[in-house]
């Protein structure tokens, strides 16, 4: 699996550990600055990060051409549920998309993220999910989340720490072109590319 290195065990107490890893970030997502929380809160730096992700999935990703009318229409990232970016978001607030301005919703209802064009579900919201999941795969919404299988479930993207406290990525290729978006190789080579698991599906038309 490819993943990215962060590890919190070996490194927490480093203050070289979170420069390190802000830098990658900024190669990554080709962003300029990233403003780093003065906490020392793991959690917080963790999300830094994420919020780069976010804005990189964002940056690195195609939707269809009708989706905006003009240029000063908003991208806008959603947040489903419990919020535990707080404002690690800050440090992607002023961006912009192709051109569009950035505005970042928190806590929104389902019918409200159909309307959004990335949204990041959290782990509140499991017990949700696949409701979730079959309102927002009728619409190009890009879906990410932390929840486990969230990609066999066809969700989009998965961004997770894994056993070895390794951030890590797994993808459904196959349900983002459903939802007719695009997402750059540069993302899916840091990716496990996985396929939605069809085992309910099958057990519906009689299947083994």
């Amino acid at each position: 699996m490819s993943s990215i290195v962060f590890n919190k065990q070996s490194l927490s107490k480093s203050s070289s550990w979170l420069r390190a890893v802000t830098y990658a970030v900024m190669l990554l997502c080709g962003v300029s600055s990233v403003s780093v929380p003065a906490s020392d809160n793991l959690q917080a730096k963790e999300y830094l990060v994420k919020s780069a992700f976010l804005y990189n999935f964002a940056r690195l990703s195609e939707w269809p051409d009708n989706t905006f009318k003009k240029t000063s229409d908003p991208f806008k990232l959603c947040i489903m549920g419990d919020d535990s970016f707080g404002l690690t978001l800050n440090s992607i607030r002023d961006k912009k998309i192709n051109g569009h301005p950035l505005l970042i919703f928190r806590r929104v209802t389902l019918e409200s993220a159909a309307h959004c064009q990335l949204v990041f579900v959290s782990r509140s919201e499991e017990q949700n999910l696949s409701k979730i999941i079959s309102y927002l795969q009728q619409y190009p919404v890009l879906t990410i989340s932390e929840l486990p299988d969230f990609a066999q479930q066809n969700g989009h993207i998965r961004l997770f720490l894994n056993n070895e406290n390794t951030l890590s990525l797994e993808i459904n290729l196959q349900a983002i072109r459903d939802a007719h978006l695009n997402i750059s190789s540069r993302i899916l080579t840091l990716a496990t590319i996985v396929r939605t698991n069809v085992k309910t599906d099958k057990s519906k038309a009689g299947g083994n």
